[in-house]
């Protein structure tokens, strides 16, 4: 769930893409607030978590073979 802490985010850059509020300071905010949060917990934070569960020595069989199949 932390990798999807950017989601909203994408919804209020969709929301405001839609009702047409797409050149104003609140959507350029929005969107570099979407982009360093994807980039942080994507790219940063996801990559070590995943690595710690599948590295675990106690762990749940099925949730590191998901995690090697994603």
């Amino acid at each position: 769930m932390i990798a999807e802490a950017s989601n909203p985010f994408l919804v209020t850059r969709t929301t405001l893409r839609i009702i047409g509020q797409k050149n104003t300071a609140l959507y350029a905010n929005n969107e570099l607030i979407f982009a360093g949060v994807f980039i942080f917990m994507r790219v940063l934070v996801c990559p070590f978590l995943m690595i710690g569960v599948y590295e675990s020595p106690s762990g749940i069989y099925a949730l590191k073979l998901s995690g090697c199949i994603v």
